[in-house]
This record gives structure tokens, sequence and C-alpha cells, in this order.
């Protein structure tokens, strides 16, 4: 039900619903000696000629609860057939570091030494992002150390390959 009511600076307010009605009332902008009709009507009443509209709406009814849960078992425990039903646990785990693969390809494959370091450095910083709780961090971190140690032995073993073919040709000089 809407209303237009005429409020104390003498304005006209149109499709006032009843829970402002009710609000302005108990705010007193307005009173119940107030000009009102309901929309569409065409004469002039007061607010207090419409006591339906006044009046509390009665407070929602509670929706009915499922049945109590079982004695011992925690909320928010699915029971399935009277068995309490775990929810498997989800283990955060930190993403490789690749610390293995590049300390082997630094000190194996010295020929490449500084692409190594750069791969032991990223492959240290996936810790550090993660125990920061940078996951997005670790992440990138854990992308470059495998890069960069993929890079590692790319170059470094065919150059290590090319170093010991040339030491058995030459005869052991190099």
């Amino acid at each position: 039900m809407y209303f237009t009511v005429i409020g104390p600076d003498l304005r006209e307010y149109e499709l006032i619903d009843a829970a402002t009605l009710r609000r302005w009332v108990r705010q007193r902008r307005l009173d119940l000696a107030s000009p009102a009709k309901e929309f569409g009507d065409t004469g002039w009443r007061t607010v207090g000629d419409f006591p339906s509209s006044l009046e509390e709406p009665p407070p929602p009814v509670p929706e009915a609860a499922g049945p109590p849960p079982v004695l011992g078992t925690p909320p928010g425990l699915r029971m399935v057939d009277g068995i309490p039903v775990i929810p498997p646990m989800e283990f955060d785990r930190p993403p490789p570091s690749y610390l293995l693969a590049s300390v082997l390809a630094s000190l194996f494959l010295l020929s490449c030494f500084p692409t190594g370091l750069f791969a032991l450095w990223f492959s240290l910083a996936v810790g550090r992002c993660w125990r920061a709780g940078d996951r997005e961090g670790a992440e990138r971190a854990s992308f470059w150390a495998r890069a960069w140690c993929l890079l590692t032995l790319c170059i470094g073993f065919p150059i290590a390959l090319l170093a010991w073919w040339l030491s058995a040709k030459l005869g052991g000089l190099l």
C-alpha cells in the first residue's frame, strides 16, 4: 500500500510505502494529523486514519531447524546414515624449489657457472617468498629457478662434452 502525504514543509510526497510512513511518524517528520491519502485516492484524510499502516508488522517466523545434531559431533559436520563424514583436509604445499638440481648443475657444469648462480638464487627465493606468505611470488620464483636450471643444463652440458672431447683429442692437455 502506497500513500501520498503532505509534509510539514507543505510539499507533497508521493509513493510512500507503509514502512517509510511509520519511520517518518517515529522520527516526528509527520504527525497523526498530517494530510495523507492512499495512492490513487481522491479524498484527503489524516495519517491517523490509516491505523493498519502504522502498526508494526509481526516479526518473521523463524524457519524450522533440521534435526538436532548428534551429541559429540562438532557443528557443521555432515552426517550420512548416522555416521559423521569428515571432509578431506587440504594441505597447502609450497611449489618445487629445484634447489638440488640448481646446486648440481652449478657444481658439475662449472662452464656455465653464472646461469647456475641465477638458478640457485631463484631456488632459494622460493622458500623466502613462501615463508613470507607470498604464494604468487613463490610460484614465480619456482618457474624462474626451473628455467635457469634448464638453461644451465642446456648450455653447460654441451660445453662440458666439448671440453671432454677436446681433452681426449689433444691428449689430456686440457
